[in-house]
């Protein structure tokens, strides 16, 4: 009988860590999202709620934190693909997951440099786009 450790090889445990990691993601995004659209003209005294009034939480007439929500969405959906049989697109999720660096680090600097504001969601979900990224690293 094969202990469950043995079952389990580097690249189920990556893929397994990504999708952890793209649920929190997930979840920050959406709740950004839902700040962003039920409370923004609440307050503005937070951080978060002066990032979400400044031109750059959109792109375009799109909140930033949609975009956020949809591509944890997308990594999740191709990590289901797998899980359900069938192929692992890896020519999808690395692509995918390399554009994301370079958007989570210009919002960095936005958000830190830029409009000097410490956003702690915007910070979760940027610490995790590279937690992903750094999994990734090893699938290939």
């Amino acid at each position: 009988m094969t202990d469950f450790g043995e079952m389990m090889d580097a690249e189920t445990i990556s893929l397994m860590l990504i999708g952890v990691a793209a649920i929190f993601g997930l979840q920050g995004s959406m709740a950004m999202a839902m700040r962003h659209h039920l409370f923004r003209n609440l307050s503005g005294k937070s951080p978060c709620d002066r990032l979400l009034g400044s031109p750059q939480a959109y792109i375009g007439p799109v909140p930033v934190a949609f975009f956020a929500a949809f591509y944890h969405l997308l990594l999740l959906g191709l990590l289901f693909n797998r899980l359900l049989g069938g192929e692992m697109i890896l020519n999808w999720l690395s692509p995918l997951i390399l554009i994301s660096l370079p958007v989570t680090a210009y919002y960095a600097w936005l958000l830190f440099f830029k409009l000097r504001i410490r956003c702690m969601g915007c910070v979760r979900i940027q610490v995790i786009n590279v937690m992903i990224a750094l999994i990734s690293i090893g699938l290939n």
